[in-house]
């Protein structure tokens, strides 16, 4: 079979002349490469969100489901995917859904190869090799890693670094017995260089990597029958695989049948060999199957699990009792190929045995139940399954919400009144996530359940309630948003959906995946939510009030200005209420405005104190223009941002000549350093007359040969959440796909987690606008040529007037320090910075400055 993937999630498979294209498995994210071992287990290495999520591991089997969705990418959090931590080596098997992945490992998996059997020695058999691109060469590795079973799933037994300290993209295991790396040499921009490493081990069996190589490029075609026989047996994969194939092309089945019955074949494997290539016969010939029922009794489980496979892929009826009877094998391996050819089948008298599976498996191996919930999918009917919701065991219920989920069951429903939430859950996730359609009122329902506390199942009931759109779902979505027993997030989700309730976007708002819904107007919100918005100000927690004061603005809701101003003058009202209140009067142009402005001129909170002036602004022009000239001159660096910001909205001659005094302050270089970028935005509104003048007069003032002067305005008077949400989030920038800080575990440049206690705001402008020019210690890949003639390469560890230490790499690829004495050295040539150059090309002045000020607060 040959097997592809895609960046939308899927790997698919199809027969080599192009026939039984299918899906195989989904829920990855782009694979870079695939790799089988050699029991025809299928890994993949999968690549993170560059979100904070890890990477992945993941072994691929048939009809998985791995959790990525590609309208994930889109979302600024990633919606369910870190929302639930499906991408989690623990947290994903609680997701009973989910394949979850062996491990988290590595940061930017590509290329990915499996050791044929011949390749290096004896030493490194049983061994994949993933390249591990993480955009510069002194963070990428090679990884070496060996996984064991874990009954039907596998665990991780080893991960070392096989050769580090270049930029590897691809590994590869040559015919010869070599393993081959691709190294891109340079940054994420390296176009037109590359290199390709040999690595070879002194203990190889030179001659049997000799035999090999002549063997796979001779080809099968020539060869006569009993040879072939015989080079199922081989060492190398790829030359039992190729002997299998020409066997098979041949219809030779009398000879891969005894190889598949051979008990004391001198290599096992070639056992499965001849399994799997009566099974190619079998797609013009079934009776090439005839001897492998026999083969499910037989003492090898890999032989038994093999054989149960093919003849579930045949849809052999024929063994539905003898695979039953392997649902009780002593290796889960053997009950999971069993349990997905059952399914095949759709054997009606395997569904009580299968219920069984789950029962004694409790949710402990993922792959296990997985096969199981395959196979009652395949075999059960939705009544024999919504059935279950009185079976005592949670794995049961849960897996036949899963079973349900498969069958696209509405009758999934019954499992919304489950006792253990994760079974809700499950449920939830099945309806609303496909979605089942008609199942939606049902979970819409559970807004109004008080034993509902999950806040997984409580989002889905929500939108459940918002995407069906009609009066009496608004008007449960009010009542949970005045509910004060509800969770405190819910109700706010609750009140969000109310807030875009007229005009939903095409996209789904947990999903993000195209469910468009047409426009409705606003009417049922207004009317859900218009009685209580009084009481709802009145009395909830600060959060909720927030979220009520925005809606009422957006709503128009005149009755909540009493409330709304009480709260927007209240000194012990939490600041963001304030804000959102004094926003909403704002919107509404209510009668009290100007009196809450003026309440919160007198805020001891900043940010207030900004918003009121806004807020005055608009109420009482001619008062703010004098306040907000008071406030630049005497005021703190954030009263007298928010000021200037407050000016250049401000229509008023008295405000073109305070702004006209603030550039001349600005060109005299006597202006406060964190209101400069404000008062160049302010004026920019202004631009005419004097104010046009004095802004070109400042631009002719910054220095045209000097890359770092126009963005010294962005030193300071930035606003650390939003250069958070623009290290985290902006797709341009993407920072946290490389580094570090707070949450992710990327290794390509610095952890940054505590840059602002290190470093200061010019070495952090620089490092951005400049990336090249001073490479953090332990990140510069130096290339040294000396003066014998002889070149050294490697990660620069530390230097002084004397000596060079760095890291290179001995000739069996291990890591090997040297030092290098400077008067040694005729020329030194460093790799460029993983960085790329033209960062600053897609950061405005201010968001500029907010990253910075976010980067300098890491303390």
């Amino acid at each position: 079979t040959q097997v592809a993937s895609t960046e939308t999630g899927s790997i698919m498979r199809c027969n080599p002349d192009g026939t039984g294209f299918e899906i195989f498995s989904t829920g990855v994210r782009n694979p870079q490469e695939l790799a089988f071992d050699e029991h025809g287990n299928l890994f993949t290495g999968d690549n993170n969100s560059d979100s904070g999520d890890k990477a992945r591991f993941t072994y691929l089997v048939e009809g998985g489901d791995c959790g990525w969705r590609m309208a994930y990418q889109y979302l600024n959090d990633r919606g369910p995917w870190n929302r639930e931590k499906l991408w989690d080596d623990k947290l994903g098997q609680k997701a009973r859904y989910i394949v979850p992945p062996v491990a988290n490992l590595s940061n930017g998996p590509s290329g990915l190869t499996y050791n044929p059997g011949t390749g290096l020695s004896e030493a490194y058999r049983g061994q994949f090799y993933l390249s591990d691109f993480r955009g510069g060469a002194n963070a990428s590795v090679v990884h070496q890693i060996a996984v064991e079973p874990q009954g039907a799933f596998f665990r991780l037994k080893q991960d070392r670094d096989f050769v580090k300290g270049i930029l590897t993209t691809d590994v590869e295991f040559g015919n010869d017995g070599s393993l081959y790396v691709l190294d891109w040499v340079a940054t994420w921009g390296g176009i037109g260089k590359g290199r390709i490493y040999k690595f070879t081990d002194e203990k190889a069996d030179v001659a049997l990597q000799k035999e090999t190589q002549t063997l796979i490029a001779e080809g099968m075609e020539k060869r006569p029958v009993a040879e072939l026989a015989k080079l199922l047996g081989h060492p190398d994969m790829r030359v039992r695989q190729a002997a299998q194939f020409e066997l098979a092309t041949r219809g030779e089945t009398k000879s891969l049948a005894q190889a598949a019955a051979d008990a004391k074949a001198a290599n096992p494997l070639a056992r499965l060999h001849g399994i799997w290539g009566l099974g190619q016969i079998a797609a013009k010939d079934r009776h090439a199957l005839d001897p492998l029922p026999a083969l499910l009794d037989d003492a090898d489980a890999e032989v038994r699990a093999q054989a149960a496979k093919v003849l579930g892929d045949y849809k052999v009826g024929a063994v539905g009792g003898k695979l039953m009877a392997l649902l009780q094998d002593k290796e889960n391996r053997v009950r999971f190929f069993a349990a997905i050819s059952l399914g095949k089948l759709g054997d009606k008298a395997a569904v009580e045995a299968l219920f069984k599976v789950l029962a004694e498996n409790h949710d402990e191996d993922p792959i296990l139940r997985h096969g199981a919930i395959f196979g009652l999918a395949g075999t059960a009917s939705a009544e024999q399954l919504a059935a279950k919701t009185k079976d005592s065991s949670p794995a049961v219920r849960g897996g036949a919400v899963v079973a349900l989920r498969r069958q696209n069951s509405p009758l999934v429903v019954a499992f919304l009144k489950d006792h253990d939430q994760s079974v809700v859950l499950e449920a939830a996730r099945a309806i609303h996530d496909l979605p089942i359609t008609e199942a939606l009122p049902a979970l819409a329902e559970l807004t109004a359940n008080p034993a509902i506390s999950d806040p997984l199942i409580l989002s889905r009931a929500i939108n459940a309630n918002y995407r069906l759109g009609k009066p009496e779902n608004a008007l449960a979505l009010a009542t949970l948003a005045g509910n004060s027993a509800m969770p405190e997030a819910a109700r706010k989700d609750a009140l969000d959906a109310l807030t875009v309730w007229a005009d939903p976007s095409p996209k789904d708002r947990l999903l993000n995946q195209w469910r468009p819904i047409a426009a409705r107007g606003q009417e049922a919100a207004v009317a859900a939510v218009a009685p209580t918005v009084v009481t709802l100000l009145k009395d909830s927690p600060p959060s909720v009030q927030e979220m009520v004061a925005k809606l009422a603005g957006k709503f128009s809701l005149r009755a909540a200005g009493e409330p709304l101003f009480e709260l927007a003058s209240n000194d012990r009202a939490g600041s963001g209420v304030r804000i959102e209140s004094l926003r909403a009067l704002m919107t509404l142009k209510d009668a009290h405005l100007a009196d809450a402005a003026r309440a919160g001129m007198n805020a001891k909170d900043a940010k207030v104190r900004t918003e009121a002036l806004q807020a005055l602004s608009m109420s009482d022009p001619a008062a703010a223009s004098k306040a907000l000239g008071e406030i630049v001159q005497s005021g703190g660096p954030a009263e007298k941002q928010g000021a200037v910001v407050a000016l250049g909205q401000i229509n008023d001659p008295a405000v073109d000549a305070q702004l006209a005094a603030l550039l001349d302050q600005l060109l005299a270089g006597k202006l406060v350093p964190a209101v400069r970028l404000d008062v160049l935005e302010a004026a920019q509104r202004h631009a005419q007359g004097a104010i046009k003048d004095k802004l070109a007069q400042y631009e002719a003032s910054v220095p045209k040969d000097d890359p770092l002067a126009k963005w010294q305005v962005s030193l300071v008077g930035g606003n650390v959440e939003r250069g958070r949400k623009i290290f985290r989030e902006k797709v341009e920038t993407q920072c946290l796909r490389c580094h570090t800080c707070e949450i992710g575990d990327s290794q390509v440049g610095p952890v940054l987690t505590h840059i602002g206690k290190v470093k200061d705001r010019a070495y952090i402008l620089e490092s951005i606008v400049l990336p090249n020019k001073v490479i953090s210690p332990g990140f510069e890949i130096v290339v040294l040529t000396l003066k014998n003639g002889q070149v050294e390469a490697g990660r620069l560890v530390s230097q002084d007037a004397a000596n060079l230490k760095i890291d290179t790499m001995d000739e069996q690829g291990k890591p090997h320090p040297k030092t290098i004495a400077v008067d040694q050295i005729k020329d030194r040539q460093s790799a460029p910075s993983p960085m790329p150059p033209n960062l600053a090309d897609v950061l405005s002045r201010t968001e500029m400055r907010d990253l910075i000020e976010y980067l300098e607060s890491r303390k």
